[in-house]
């Protein structure tokens, strides 16, 4: 199965009710960060790069590369939630399909 595409984005898609749709069937797992800054400014304070959900942040990978595959493998492809040092949460259970 290809993955990307040669634009590098049209092969994505948001999901569904959490849901993949048939045409992009790979889930590509997500960080959601939030940041708030106190202001003085009122109602019509913006960032720089625009509206509120303009602005985007950077992910390094930095993981021993045996420990990274070993937690996609036993967490995120089994769709389980794992603690820190990789065992699963307690009543934990991967999603139905």
């Amino acid at each position: 199965m290809n993955l990307d595409s040669t634009d590098h984005k049209s092969h994505m898609s948001c999901p569904v009710n959490g849901r993949c749709d048939a045409a992009h069937p790979v889930l590509v797992h997500r960080i959601h960060a939030l940041a708030r800054f106190p202001t003085k400014g009122g109602p019509g304070i913006t960032l720089s790069s625009g509206g509120q959900n303009s602005a985007h942040a950077d992910f390094f990978n930095a993981w021993d590369q045996t420990t990274f595959a070993s937690r996609v493998a036993t967490c995120i492809n089994a769709g389980i939630t794992c603690q820190t040092d990789g065992t699963s949460v307690p009543g934990s259970v991967a999603p139905p399909t």
